[in-house]
């Protein structure tokens, strides 16, 4: 559906989407009205709950969770079950990191809104990430892969490799992964 096919209803509750200011409360009802219409055909109602869906991330933060879960529910939802098949495949006995889903710094410290990852760090100080990262909540995620050399004595840390994959290519990511950690392993 493009543009000019959105009814005139529709086109004023997005302008005023993005224009006006909303408290907690009235963008709660807001959403739930949208969703619960029969009288706005799906695409409207897709575009509509997608804009006060952004409009919620941007604005209450504290919304988001109670109306859509956490935000880091799809970054589970590729890592969680990822590692539970990693952990039966390969050998995570020597990894010097923990050997679970973790949470970026990034999004810790606020500079990503969504990062979690799977990372192996060998004796050598070569470690290996696959992560799923959203940098704000407008943004597409992504996956992100890479080796490097983490600071180890007298070793500078450095990024050896580092390539990003869009979430329609989450198989080559695991692939190219996998690599990474057989190489790290061994």
């Amino acid at each position: 559906m493009n543009r000019k096919e959105i009814s005139d209803r529709v086109k004023k509750a997005l302008k005023a989407i993005k224009e006006k200011e909303y408290s907690k409360d009235e963008l709660r009802i807001f959403y739930n009205n949208v969703v619960d219409r029969d009288d706005i055909n799906d695409d409207e109602k897709e575009i509509l709950t997608y804009e006060i869906e952004l409009k919620i991330r941007n604005s209450e933060p504290s919304l988001v969770k109670e109306i859509f879960g956490p935000k880091e529910t799809k970054a589970r939802e590729f890592l969680d079950p990822l590692f539970s098949d990693l952990s039966k495949e390969y050998d995570w006995s020597n990894n010097v990191d923990k050997s679970h889903v973790k949470a970026c710094g990034h999004m810790i410290n606020g500079s990503n809104y969504v990062c979690l990852y799977i990372s192996y760090k060998n004796n050598l100080g070569i470690s290996t990430a696959i992560a799923y990262k959203q940098i704000t909540p407008s943004e597409n995620p992504f996956i992100s892969v890479n080796i490097r050399q983490v600071r180890k004595g007298n070793i500078e840390s450095k990024m050896i490799e580092e390539k990003f994959y869009p979430i329609e290519c989450e198989e080559e990511a695991v692939e190219h992964f996998k690599k990474n950690l057989s190489d790290t392993i061994n």
